[in-house]
């Protein structure tokens, strides 16, 4: 088992918005098994900013050592969980020896967004690289993020360096 903490820094400045803020964010992770693990996150718990609290957990299983099925239920909202409840679920595949396909759905009220994601990773031993793409489409047409029709597309690129 494993509790992390973490204090995060935020300064935000556009055209909306200039504010200067502190979040306290806790996570923990518990292995049951080699194939079985499960998680949690707080992020902002003394919710310095509404918008961005949220808590979560989260549970991987490992089947034959080659596919990991992944999900995450959490909210935004203590006292009302449906009202910004999130899920998310995946699947993962090891198609070669450091070759990674991924495969997701997501429903958040909190974001009042659904859909899909896709990626790509490569793991080496001191590099890995990875590439995602996300599609997502209004849950209602109340939203401050997409016009009625419209659809967010979203492209990751990463590239980590172990040092």
């Amino acid at each position: 088992s494993a509790l992390g903490f973490s204090i995060k820094h935020n300064e935000e400045e556009s055209t909306i918005t200039n504010r200067t803020y502190n979040q306290f964010i806790i996570g923990g992770t518990h292995i049951y098994s080699k194939d079985l693990s499960i998680g949690f996150n707080i992020i902002d718990l003394a919710q310095t900013q509404k918008e961005y609290f949220s808590y979560r957990v989260g549970i991987q299983y490992t089947f034959k050592k080659i596919i990991n099925f992944i999900g995450d239920i959490g909210s935004g909202d203590v006292k009302n969980f449906e009202k910004e409840g999130f899920s998310m679920v995946a699947i993962q595949l090891q198609v070669l020896e450091s070759i990674f396909v991924r495969y997701g759905r997501f429903y958040d009220k909190r974001q009042n967004e659904k859909g899909y994601s896709y990626g790509l990773s490569w793991s080496g031993p001191k590099l890995s690289l990875d590439y995602a793409l996300k599609s997502a489409e209004l849950i209602s047409r109340i939203s401050d993020n997409l016009l009625p029709n419209e659809k967010l597309l979203e492209t990751t690129i990463g590239l980590s360096l172990l040092f």
